[in-house]
């Protein structure tokens, strides 16, 4: 045999020795699927955060994507019945990866949102693996194995985790071009793998300056559903000074929820404890938006009712003649006629009750 003929037959025996188990007995039809006994998968946060399931937030930088994941996380360890404005079936073990607050920020952060501190939320902080000389890096296999390594310790201490938060994307990896997709293979058979194990993931990632995800497109195929959160329009905002953003669904692959988009603030409680407000959120055309100012602000003109919206004032003049046209607002003054409190509790029932007219004090 010459060289060559040899050399072929030693990688024909390296392909049958690496050959993969045959895929025939995993193929069935669909009659065989449908009457197999498979449970549906619970609700970890109703409808939308399944068991079993990859999803991501992001937004821009500072406007609060840690403080809602975190709040997430205490709600579901502590079994709080509701999330925002969804429901919680039941208690749930949750592991926070950070990837680059300090400890102290941690401690502060989380001692703020509950002065008792459940036993079921865990934390796997960047500051003490730096100090170890050990940063994560979710796209290593190294590191990968010994997340699922530490997954499986914590299962046999009696604490299986139902939800891995990664926060964030951008400190949790090693050096990639986040922008090409050939690099992101490890970290997406990584993550698809902890979903068929039965793990649901939450990935944090920030925004780009276009107002999308930042980083290759590809990332976003594998997952069950995304939320950006939002800064408020002017109006919306108010004179609220701490944390503030609309949270939306961009993807979901499952039931929808009835409210998509929520108004969500962050305020320091009568306990003194940080806590979340929110309100569903209406999207409504620009001027259904200045009838609801006009119903909860003495608005004298057009220019100050356009220094509210922060919209121009030709624009503003053009919505204010549309809803005299509709009726919704008098003909000489910018109050919601009866026709417009109807609008306005119709579109807002949790802000405007049904009244008449002269009920509006302005």
């Amino acid at each position: 045999m010459t060289a060559l003929g040899e050399l072929a037959r030693v990688r024909k025996e390296n392909l049958v020795a690496e050959k993969r188990e045959p895929l025939r007995p995993h193929i069935l039809t669909t009659n065989e699927l449908v009457k197999k006994d498979i449970p549906p998968r619970k609700a970890i946060v109703e409808p939308w955060l399944l068991e079993s399931s990859l999803g991501w937030i992001f937004a821009k930088r500072g406007i609060g994507k840690t403080w809602l994941v975190m709040h997430l996380a205490m709600t579901l360890a502590k079994g709080e019945a509701t999330f925002l404005v969804y429901g919680v079936p039941q208690r749930r073990n949750v592991l926070f990866v950070d990837g680059e607050m300090a400890l102290a920020d941690l401690k502060e952060r989380f001692s703020g949102l509950a002065s008792s501190q459940p036993n079921n939320l865990f934390l796997l902080p960047s500051e003490s693996l730096f100090q170890s000389s050990m940063p994560l890096a979710i796209d290593d296999t190294s590191d990968q194995e010994a997340v699922l390594e530490a997954l499986a310790t914590l299962e046999n201490e009696g604490t299986p985790i139902d939800l891995i938060i990664l926060d964030n994307l951008s400190s949790l990896r090693r050096g990639v071009d986040e922008n090409d997709n050939s690099q992101l293979d490890s970290l997406l058979s990584w993550l698809i793998s902890l979903r068929h194990s039965g793990y649901s993931v939450l990935l944090v990632h920030h925004e780009n300056k276009s107002g999308g995800f930042r980083g290759a497109s590809r990332i976003e195929v594998p997952f069950d559903y995304a939320i950006q959160l939002l800064e408020p329009e002017k109006e919306e905002a108010g004179h609220h000074l701490g944390a503030q953003f609309n949270m939306t669904f961009t993807k979901l692959r499952g039931k929808p929820p009835d409210i998509m988009e929520t108004n969500i603030r962050l305020e320091v409680g009568q306990r003194g404890e940080l806590e979340f407000t929110y309100r569903p959120r209406i999207n409504a055309p620009p001027h259904i938006k200045l009838l609801r100012l006009l119903g909860t602000r003495p608005i004298r003109s057009q220019r100050e009712a356009a220094e509210y919206l922060g919209k121009s004032v030709g624009a503003t003049n053009k919505w204010l003649k549309q809803l005299r046209r509709e009726g919704l607002i008098g003909q000489k003054d910018y109050t919601p006629t009866n026709a417009g409190g109807v609008e306005l509790h119709r579109r807002y029932p949790a802000e405007f009750a049904k009244v008449e007219p002269e009920e509006f004090p302005f």
